[in-house]
């Protein structure tokens, strides 16, 4: 969970990098209406979501989910 939510904070930052010049003088005012605007997209349609796919395509979450239905004992 950690490193999902690492990996999200750097996407989230890097969106936020590309729609400003973040500067060492941004004012939080300015910022904090840019965050909510790319917070919203969070609660889309997992398919359709940028960031589910980002964490759906780490290399750590496909292993985990890899072994957990490894150890699945199958549907009868």
């Amino acid at each position: 969970m950690e490193r999902s939510l690492r990996k999200i904070a750097e996407v989230v930052v890097g969106d936020l990098a590309v729609q400003t010049t973040l500067g060492s003088g941004l004012p939080l005012a300015t910022l904090l209406p840019k965050v909510g605007h790319l917070s919203s997209p969070l609660l889309e349609e997992p398919n359709n979501n940028k960031y589910i796919q980002i964490i759906r395509s780490m290399p750590e979450v496909e292993l985990f989910y890899t072994f957990l239905y490894a150890n699945m004992p199958p549907e009868t």
